[in-house]
């Protein structure tokens, strides 16, 4: 059988039937010069003669099975062995694909690029190829109503933005075969980040990395996922008190009505601020669109895509998708007050949970944090220390004394 151009990846347990759409989805592309690798994990109802049957009907499709794993990350590592293609791309089992996926993703692999990363060439976009590409994709609950969906702003992607960001979802990126096995592979977390985890991992080798302003996939909310099962081991802490009844007085404070206004306007102010400074190094970029057009319809006149955002368009762009602010809701809704064991002093900390999969992750997101959100962690500092905070200026939050110091 002639080696295909592009290996699909699909991990999959227990599906049975429901797996069709996503097997028809893969047919229906029109670019036809695929292969798909469905790895079952263990699968113990009829999933795999489903998938038999309908590789009966069309050879490019291939069941592999597998002893059961009990997680994505080495099922598709197992795909990956079997791959013959020089890109590959991946496909979970609950999601779809419009039929031009492949073609777009074939299309921004080899004429779009950031040109972004340690490793990019120089004066890599529009037209230099990429080795990693992505699409928009939009969200629907388990009846089909459509629950959400990308927008321009989650397209823009930059090194930076991807360390506190997980960007794409599995079903939504192709990328050149090679690239994975280079950085160790997929790695198996437990807290459902194994995605984040290898698209970091990339972009830390200075992989190019383009996205397409098109929404190709659709991924199906089927309920709660693993990452948010799992709790979050890793925080970004934000003052120590003396006990629980202290700390919780504290996060009441910072959640009085006056405090949580002056807290969402840091935090609009932070966000636009982040983005502005991206902007102004160059290597901010417009989305590709399919077809190697403009940077969609409509957006014209804010740049050729695959060329560098100015500043002034992404604050457009952010003060769009920020919205009016909700002046109802409070400011940081998942902080987390928890005991400090006497050997790291004792008392209570307070915490901004991360979603991270290693310590070295969340400690490069909270100096992101650090550095990009100084209104929202100065002002939250200010008003610990008021409510009794006894280490402000030690968890990585900065007073104004703090700054002039350094």
């Amino acid at each position: 059988m002639p080696r295909p151009a592009v290996s699909v990846i699909c991990p999959t347990y227990n599906r049975s039937s429901r797996i069709l759409p996503t097997l028809r989805s893969v047919r229906a592309q029109t670019y036809p010069d695929w292969e798909l690798l469905v790895v079952s994990d263990g699968s113990s109802d009829d999933t795999d003669e489903i998938v038999t049957g309908y590789a009966a009907v069309d050879p490019r499709v291939r069941l592999l099975r597998t002893s059961r794993q009990g997680h994505p990350a080495p099922v598709r590592e197992i795909g990956l062995t079997q791959a013959r293609g020089d890109v590959i791309a991946y496909l979970d089992h609950d999601d779809t694909w419009l039929p031009d996926h492949l073609a777009v993703l074939v299309d921004a692999l080899h004429h779009g690029s950031s040109g972004t990363g340690s490793g990019a060439r120089a004066g890599a976009g529009a037209g230099a190829g990429a080795d990693v590409a992505a699409t928009g994709a939009v969200r629907v609950g388990p009846d089909g109503t459509r629950t959400s969906a990308t927008g321009l702003l989650d397209l823009l992607w930059h090194p930076e933005l991807q360390i506190v960001s997980p960007f794409f979802e599995p079903s939504r990126v192709a990328h050149r075969a090679g690239l994975t096995e280079a950085v160790g592979g997929w790695r198996q977390l437990d807290c459902g980040l194994e995605d984040w985890d290898l698209w970091l991992r990339l972009a830390d080798t200075g992989a190019r990395f383009a996205t397409v302003d098109a929404r190709t996939v659709v991924l199906e909310d089927g309920g709660p996922s693993r990452r948010t099962r799992v709790p979050r081991r890793h925080h970004h802490p934000l003052g120590h008190f003396p006990d629980l009844r202290s700390a919780a007085r504290a996060v009441a404070a910072l959640r009085a009505a006056g405090s949580a206004a002056a807290m969402r306007d840091s935090a609009r102010a932070d966000q636009i601020a982040w983005y502005r400074d991206l902007a102004a190094t160059g290597e901010l970029r417009w989305p590709l669109q399919a077809g190697r057009g403009r940077a969609g319809p409509g957006r014209a006149e804010r740049g050729q895509a695959g060329e560098p955002v100015s500043p002034a368009a992404v604050t457009e762009l952010v003060e769009q998708a920020l919205g009016p602010v909700d002046q109802t809701a409070p400011p940081w809704p998942d902080l987390v007050v928890s005991r400090q064991p006497a050997d790291q002093g004792g008392g209570a900390v307070i915490g901004l949970p991360l979603w991270c999969g290693t310590p070295e992750h969340a400690e490069r997101v909270r100096e992101v944090l650090r550095h990009r959100q100084e209104r929202q962690l100065g002002l939250a500092s200010r008003l610990l220390r008021a409510a009794g905070n006894t280490t402000a200026g030690k968890s990585g939050l900065l007073t104004s004394s703090d700054k002039n110091r350094r």
